[in-house]
């Protein structure tokens, strides 16, 4: 089965918010993704995909790799696939995200504690 017939969720809420796919295709896998103020998405990585975030508006922390940075709108973080990554909304944080790879399931997440 390629990527643009798998069945997934095309929007869901998340405890952090929630998000949107707007383009799927066997390529690349794009989603809007709004995270509320004081909210984060778990440490995680991705065994089967690349991710390129564009934070279209607020502000956040980013770790990638256990390396932290403050975010705002303009801002664009690569995230290669292995590499641990978490995101933290200091503001409601709106996120482009572009998933490169072979897979685009939600299930290719692994969480790490913090």
């Amino acid at each position: 089965m390629d990527n643009a017939e798998i069945s997934r969720p095309m929007y869901e809420k998340r405890q952090w918010g929630e998000y949107t796919v707007i383009s799927l295709n066997d390529h690349c896998l794009v989603k809007n993704l709004y995270l509320m103020h004081g909210k984060s998405i778990s440490y995680q990585s991705h065994k089967y995909r690349s991710e390129i975030w564009v934070i279209t508006s607020g502000e956040g922390t980013f770790i990638l790799d256990g390396i932290t940075q403050n975010v705002i709108a303009g801002d664009v973080l690569r995230i290669n696939k292995g590499q641990k990554h978490k995101i933290s909304a200091i503001t409601d944080l709106y996120i482009t995200e572009v998933q490169l790879g072979e897979k685009f399931d939600e299930n290719d997440i692994e969480r790490f504690d913090m």
